[in-house]
């Protein structure tokens, strides 16, 4: 068995390259000699991250993307070796390179690994389209998500309602218990053709969301009024 490829120092200090990356899209995006000697270190390597690189520069050649993509796929490969293999990454970018960074993850990672594509809505973000951007505004960033092996460490976490939310969703409060409440619609559309039950419940003949049988279940629950 061949051993693990050793690769040479980094062209960056820490984790901030000294050029090639692009910040904010505004940042450092040339293609100088940091970016070709990430590109070659990774091609040299082989592989299907080499392969993809490889075809990143068919379509870039040395554009400002090519620079960011070549200093991140190496960083994304050390990132897989020092991760455990129930450990996951979940990894930051705006719509401008998350599609790029989701085929350089496929590549290191392997596909079956992608987990899910999370949206990040900016919650005080304004739009710039009042700004005088000539399309949508942009107002959310992708975290793409990837586990290195196929039995990941999965710990959710839970957080207490915001009390808007629960004035606006939840603002009735049930007799005696104290526990709010909201209300939502029983009734079915398209009537049976569509699988809704027609009945009488209270008085009230509709179609109906529930069969008969469990909507006499609920409202022994007193879930009904």
């Amino acid at each position: 068995m061949a051993p693990d490829p050793v690769f040479p120092g980094p062209p960056w200090t820490g984790l901030r390259p000294r050029g090639g990356e692009i910040h904010a899209l505004e940042d450092t995006r040339e293609w100088n000699i940091d970016a070709q000697r990430s590109y070659e270190l990774i091609v040299e390597q082989g592989g299907k991250v080499a392969d993809t690189m490889r075809a990143f520069w068919t379509f870039f050649h040395g554009a400002d993307m090519m620079a960011y993509l070549a200093m991140m796929a190496p960083r994304l490969v050390e990132l897989k070796r020092v991760l455990n293999e129930t450990g996951s990454i979940y990894l930051h970018r705006d719509p401008t390179a998350s599609h790029y960074l989701k085929i350089l993850m496929d590549a290191v990672f392997g596909p079956q690994r992608f987990l899910t594509e999370i949206t990040w809505k900016r919650s005080s973000a304004h739009s710039d389209g009042k700004q005088g951007r000539k399309q949508h505004g942009r107002i959310r960033d992708t975290i793409l998500f990837y586990s290195k092996g196929a039995d990941w460490t999965w710990n959710p976490v839970y957080a207490e309602y915001d009390e808007e939310y629960l004035n606006s969703f939840y603002k009735y409060v049930e007799e005696g218990s104290g526990r709010r409440y909201r209300l939502g619609d029983l009734t079915g559309l398209g009537g049976e053709a569509k699988g809704n039950p027609g009945y009488e419940v209270m008085g009230v003949t509709r179609y109906w969301r529930y069969t008969k049988e469990k909507m006499e279940k609920v409202i022994e629950e007193v879930r009904v009024i």
